[in-house]
Protein backbone atom coordinates (compact mmCIF):
# COMPACT_ATOMS: atom_id res chain seq x y z
CA UNK A 1 0.00 0.00 0.00
CA UNK A 2 1.36 3.38 -1.00
CA UNK A 3 2.27 5.88 1.69
CA UNK A 4 2.27 8.84 -0.72
CA UNK A 5 -0.34 11.54 -0.49
CA UNK A 6 -0.53 14.92 -2.10
CA UNK A 7 1.49 17.35 -0.01
CA UNK A 8 -0.85 18.99 2.47
CA UNK A 9 1.67 21.32 4.05
CA UNK A 10 4.05 21.54 1.13
CA UNK A 11 4.84 24.96 -0.27
CA UNK A 12 3.97 25.77 -3.86
CA UNK A 13 7.22 26.20 -5.77
CA UNK A 14 8.05 26.89 -9.41
CA UNK A 15 9.30 24.05 -11.61
CA UNK A 16 13.06 23.59 -11.97
CA UNK A 17 14.78 21.61 -14.71
CA UNK A 18 18.52 20.95 -14.52
CA UNK A 19 18.81 23.50 -11.74
CA UNK A 20 21.74 24.30 -9.49
CA UNK A 21 22.20 22.60 -6.11
CA UNK A 22 21.06 25.83 -4.44
CA UNK A 23 17.68 25.64 -6.22
CA UNK A 24 16.65 22.76 -3.95
CA UNK A 25 14.45 23.90 -1.09
CA UNK A 26 12.67 20.87 0.36
CA UNK A 27 13.74 19.25 3.63
CA UNK A 28 15.11 16.03 2.15
CA UNK A 29 17.00 17.71 -0.68
CA UNK A 30 18.32 20.43 1.62
CA UNK A 31 19.72 17.70 3.89
CA UNK A 32 21.56 16.06 0.98
CA UNK A 33 22.69 19.50 -0.24
CA UNK A 34 24.21 20.27 3.16
CA UNK A 35 25.85 16.84 3.45
CA UNK A 36 27.33 16.87 -0.06
CA UNK A 37 28.36 20.53 0.24
CA UNK A 38 30.23 19.92 3.51
CA UNK A 39 31.90 16.81 2.14
CA UNK A 40 32.82 18.57 -1.10
CA UNK A 41 34.35 21.48 0.85
CA UNK A 42 36.40 19.12 3.02
CA UNK A 43 37.82 17.14 0.09
CA UNK A 44 38.20 20.09 -2.28
CA UNK A 45 35.84 19.02 -5.07
CA UNK A 46 33.65 16.11 -6.03
CA UNK A 47 33.83 13.54 -3.22
CA UNK A 48 34.91 9.96 -3.86
CA UNK A 49 32.69 6.93 -3.34
CA UNK A 50 35.02 5.89 -0.51
CA UNK A 51 34.39 9.12 1.39
CA UNK A 52 30.78 8.50 2.38
CA UNK A 53 28.40 5.82 3.61
CA UNK A 54 24.62 5.82 3.50
CA UNK A 55 24.61 5.85 7.30
CA UNK A 56 26.05 9.38 7.05
CA UNK A 57 22.57 10.43 5.92
CA UNK A 58 20.53 7.80 7.77
CA UNK A 59 17.76 10.34 8.42
CA UNK A 60 16.93 10.51 4.69
CA UNK A 61 18.33 7.17 3.50
CA UNK A 62 14.83 5.79 3.00
CA UNK A 63 14.24 8.48 0.35
CA UNK A 64 17.42 8.06 -1.69
CA UNK A 65 18.58 6.06 -4.69
CA UNK A 66 22.27 5.29 -5.14
CA UNK A 67 23.16 4.49 -8.75
CA UNK A 68 26.37 3.07 -10.22
CA UNK A 69 27.43 4.60 -13.53
CA UNK A 70 27.62 1.87 -16.21
CA UNK A 71 29.91 2.27 -19.25
CA UNK A 72 30.53 5.97 -18.79
CA UNK A 73 26.82 6.83 -18.59
CA UNK A 74 25.37 4.50 -21.22
CA UNK A 75 23.27 3.24 -18.32
CA UNK A 76 22.97 3.33 -14.51
CA UNK A 77 22.34 0.49 -12.05
CA UNK A 78 20.49 1.07 -8.79
CA UNK A 79 22.76 -0.05 -5.96
CA UNK A 80 20.28 1.08 -3.30
CA UNK A 81 16.55 1.93 -3.52
CA UNK A 82 15.20 3.50 -0.32
CA UNK A 83 12.39 1.85 1.61
CA UNK A 84 10.15 4.93 1.46
CA UNK A 85 10.33 4.72 -2.33
CA UNK A 86 9.51 1.00 -2.21
CA UNK A 87 6.46 1.69 -0.03
CA UNK A 88 5.41 4.74 -2.02
CA UNK A 89 5.52 3.23 -5.49
CA UNK A 90 5.03 -0.44 -4.66
CA UNK A 91 8.22 -1.26 -6.56
CA UNK A 92 11.62 -2.53 -5.47
CA UNK A 93 14.19 -1.44 -8.04
CA UNK A 94 17.45 -2.25 -6.25
CA UNK A 95 19.93 -3.67 -8.83
CA UNK A 96 17.67 -2.66 -11.73
CA UNK A 97 19.23 -0.88 -14.72
CA UNK A 98 17.63 2.49 -15.47
CA UNK A 99 17.30 1.35 -19.10
CA UNK A 100 14.82 -1.27 -17.81
CA UNK A 101 12.54 1.30 -16.12
CA UNK A 102 8.93 1.36 -17.27
CA UNK A 103 7.16 3.33 -18.52
CA UNK A 104 9.52 4.55 -21.25
CA UNK A 105 8.90 8.24 -20.44
CA UNK A 106 10.13 7.71 -16.88
CA UNK A 107 13.17 5.78 -18.13
CA UNK A 108 14.10 8.54 -20.57
CA UNK A 109 13.71 11.30 -17.97
CA UNK A 110 15.88 9.49 -15.39
CA UNK A 111 18.56 8.70 -17.99
CA UNK A 112 18.55 12.34 -19.13
CA UNK A 113 18.89 13.73 -15.59
CA UNK A 114 21.70 11.35 -14.62
CA UNK A 115 23.60 11.98 -17.86
CA UNK A 116 23.31 15.71 -17.20
CA UNK A 117 25.04 15.19 -13.84
CA UNK A 118 27.87 13.38 -15.64
CA UNK A 119 28.15 16.08 -18.29
CA UNK A 120 28.12 18.98 -15.82
CA UNK A 121 30.14 17.11 -13.19
CA UNK A 122 27.94 18.88 -10.68
CA UNK A 123 24.74 18.35 -8.68
CA UNK A 124 21.41 18.95 -10.40
CA UNK A 125 18.06 19.86 -8.87
CA UNK A 126 14.83 18.93 -10.62
CA UNK A 127 11.33 19.88 -9.48
CA UNK A 128 8.18 18.87 -11.33
CA UNK A 129 4.86 17.06 -11.27
CA UNK A 130 4.86 13.34 -12.01
CA UNK A 131 3.69 12.69 -15.57
CA UNK A 132 5.00 9.21 -16.31
CA UNK A 133 3.21 7.16 -13.64
CA UNK A 134 -0.56 7.35 -14.06
CA UNK A 135 -1.28 6.08 -10.56
CA UNK A 136 0.85 8.89 -9.09
CA UNK A 137 0.08 11.78 -11.43
CA UNK A 138 -1.27 13.84 -8.55
CA UNK A 139 2.22 14.14 -7.06
CA UNK A 140 4.83 16.81 -7.21
CA UNK A 141 8.43 16.15 -6.28
CA UNK A 142 11.85 17.64 -5.92
CA UNK A 143 14.99 15.56 -6.49
CA UNK A 144 18.65 16.40 -5.99
CA UNK A 145 21.25 14.32 -7.85
CA UNK A 146 24.86 14.54 -6.58
CA UNK A 147 27.96 12.92 -8.13
CA UNK A 148 30.72 10.87 -6.51
CA UNK A 149 34.07 10.10 -8.15
CA UNK A 150 35.54 6.61 -8.33
CA UNK A 151 37.92 5.52 -5.55
CA UNK A 152 40.77 6.41 -7.93
CA UNK A 153 40.81 8.73 -10.92
CA UNK A 154 38.42 11.48 -11.94
CA UNK A 155 35.57 9.42 -13.42
CA UNK A 156 32.11 9.86 -11.87
CA UNK A 157 31.27 6.38 -10.54
CA UNK A 158 28.03 6.94 -8.59
CA UNK A 159 25.12 9.34 -8.39
CA UNK A 160 23.11 9.73 -5.20
CA UNK A 161 19.56 11.06 -5.62
CA UNK A 162 17.26 12.26 -2.83
CA UNK A 163 13.50 12.54 -3.48
CA UNK A 164 11.06 14.75 -1.59
CA UNK A 165 7.33 14.65 -2.24
CA UNK A 166 6.34 17.28 0.35
CA UNK A 167 6.11 20.02 -2.24
CA UNK A 168 3.52 21.38 -4.63
CA UNK A 169 4.81 22.29 -8.07
CA UNK A 170 2.95 24.52 -10.51
CA UNK A 171 0.65 22.64 -12.91
CA UNK A 172 2.70 23.55 -15.98
CA UNK A 173 5.67 21.50 -14.79
CA UNK A 174 5.97 17.90 -15.88
CA UNK A 175 8.51 15.20 -15.26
Amino acid sequence: MSVLKNAKNGRTLPPVRDGDINDCETRVCARLRAFWGDLSSRVGGIPRTTEFELMDIYDIADRVVLKDVVDGGRDFRNRFWGTYLVQSFDIEWTRLLVSDYQPVGLRDLVLQMNRAVLEKRAPICHRARIKHLESRDFLSYEVLHVPFRAAEGEEIAQILSAYDFDVVVAESAGG
